[in-house]
């Protein structure tokens, strides 16, 4: 099965993925995002810099999903997508269009996308020593990249694979117990 998680940062992608892979057997493609840091909170400079390295994480995540039959993607398409047009390099309709239709056709190989609840787990700064990356810990800038992977998922992935996470489903482990669930009826349909 390969299976992609997305979501808000700060809504427990990362810790439910580690699980999940656990529980299923399955090897996790990481998400990289560091790449696009060079100082805390800061992103890679000269803009250029960024939207090359964001294309290039797009093609090298998809290549290092390749290389399994079944995997579990922290963060997937839909997330590097909202990257692009949230970093304003929407103004490039060509390179977007690229952009755009490699996502689309990355995440069709997709036999489940997970999406994870906003605003389920306190939000708290984190910084991580061996980390670069500062996430922004605002529920409402947050909620803002939610509701637009949100909704990028639901134009571009069929609408009865895409297992969304309630609200209130409890830790980690209650997240994968209801996951796990979710996918097995996934498969059988």
């Amino acid at each position: 099965m390969r299976i992609a998680i997305s979501g808000s940062a700060g809504s427990g992608k990362t810790s439910f993925v580690e699980l999940l892979s656990k529980k299923l057997n399955l090897p996790v493609v990481g998400e990289q995002y560091d790449l696009f840091f060079e100082k805390k909170g800061r992103y890679i400079s000269p803009k250029d810099r960024l939207r090359e390295k964001i294309k290039w994480l797009l093609e090298e995540k998809h290549q290092q999903e390749l290389k399994h039959a079944s995997f579990i993607s922290d963060r997937c398409p839909i997330d590097l997508f909202n990257l692009w047009m949230t970093q304003s390099f929407h103004t490039d309709k060509g390179q977007t269009d690229i952009i755009y239709n490699s996502c689309i056709n990355y995440i069709q190989k997709y036999d489940a996308l997970i999406l994870l609840p906003w605003d389920d787990i306190p939000l708290k700064q984190v910084t991580d020593q061996d980390s670069k990356r500062r996430r922004v810990m605002k529920p409402w800038v947050q909620f803002r990249h939610h509701s637009t992977i949100v909704g990028i998922a639901m134009q571009w992935f069929p609408l009865d694979r895409i297992l969304a996470i309630p609200k209130h489903t409890g830790d980690a482990a209650c997240r994968c117990d209801y996951a796990i669930s979710a996918l097995n009826r996934i498969v059988k349909s």
